[in-house]
C-alpha cells in the first residue's frame, strides 16, 4: 500500500475512533436553525369602542405618566409607551364627554383648575425585562430560553382640591414572556453501538423583537384594565365621591 493511502486510512480510523468515543461518553451532537418569522414592530394602540357622547361639563386633569424602565428597555420604547398611554387615555375620556387638561406634574395645576376639575388621574410604576431565563417545559426533552417582564403600574384617582385619593388600582405587568430559543434533546438509536444524543436549538427571535413583543402585550393589558375602570358606572361613582369631598373642604 502506498504511504499516502495508508495515511488516509489511518486518519479515517483515528477520526472514527474519536467520534465513537465521544458518543460513548455522552457528548451531544448539536444542530441549530432559525425560525425567526416576521419582524415585530411596536404597536402601542388599543381599539377604543363606543360612540362619541355629548359634553358633560366635567373636567379631568391628566398628569403625564411616569414609568421607570430597566436598562434592557430602550429609552425611546419607554417614552413611546408613556406617550401612547396618555394620548389614548385622553381620547377615551373625551369620547365619554369629558374635557381633558394635561400637566407634567400635579404641582403645576393652578388653583382655579383644582376648584373646577372633577378628577386628577396620575399613573406611575415600573417595568423591567429579564433576559435569557432558562425555563423547563413539561416535556423533559425540551427547555426554553425566554425573556420575561416584571413590574406593575398604578393609576390614582385624586380629588383635585384636597389631593385625597378617591380610588387607585394596580396593574400587574409581570410574567409576560417571549421565547428566544427552544432547545430540544433527542436520543436516537440507529442500530449503532450507542444511542446518539442530538441537541437541536431553534432560534425563535432576538432580544429586541422579544422586548417589542412583551411591551406590546403589556400595553394592551394596561389599556384593558384602564377602560374597565373608566366605565360609565365607575365614573359616576367617582363623580359623586369627588363632589362630596369638595363640599367638605
Amino acid at each position: 500500500m502506498k504511504k499516502g493511502s495508508l495515511a488516509v486510512v489511518l486518519g479515517s480510523l483515528l477520526v472514527s475512533g474519536a467520534f465513537y468515543t465521544a458518543l460513548a461518553d455522552g457528548m451531544p451532537m448539536k444542530q441549530q436553525h432559525n425560525n425567526m418569522g416576521e419582524s415585530v414592530d411596536l404597536h402601542f394602540h388599543y381599539p377604543i369602542k363606543g360612540k362619541q357622547e355629548p359634553k358633560n361639563n366635567h373636567l379631568v386633569v391628566l398628569i403625564d405618566p411616569k414609568i421607570e424602565a430597566n436598562k434592557v428597555i430602550p429609552e425611546n420604547y419607554q417614552k413611546e409607551f408613556e406617550k401612547s398611554l396618555f394620548l389614548q387615555l385622553s381620547s377615551f375620556l373625551e369620547r365619554k364627554g369629558y374635557s381633558v387638561s394635561q400637566y407634567k406634574d400635579a404641582s403645576e395645576i393652578p388653583q382655579d383648575i383644582k376648584e373646577k376639575a372633577l378628577l386628577v388621574l396620575n399613573m406611575d410604576g415600573n417595568v423591567a425585562i429579564l433576559e435569557d431565563i432558562v425555563e423547563e417545559s413539561d416535556a423533559l426533552s425540551e427547555e426554553r430560553v425566554i425573556d420575561m417582564s416584571s413590574g406593575s403600574l398604578k393609576l390614582n384617582f385624586v380629588e383635585p382640591k384636597s389631593e385625597d385619593i378617591i380610588h387607585s388600582f394596580v396593574i400587574d405587568v409581570s410574567k409576560i414572556k417571549a421565547v428566544i430559543e427552544r432547545v430540544e434533546l433527542r436520543r436516537t438509536n440507529s442500530g449503532g453501538f450507542v444511542p446518539k444524543t442530538f441537541v437541536h436549538k431553534i432560534k425563535e427571535t432576538d432580544h429586541d423583537q422579544a422586548i417589542r413583543k412583551i411591551m406590546n402585550q403589556a400595553y394592551h393589558k394596561v389599556m384593558v384594565y384602564i377602560t374597565k375602570e373608566l366605565s360609565k358606572k365607575h365614573m359616576e361613582h367617582y363623580e359623586k365621591v369627588s363632589s362630596e369631598m369638595k363640599k367638605r373642604k
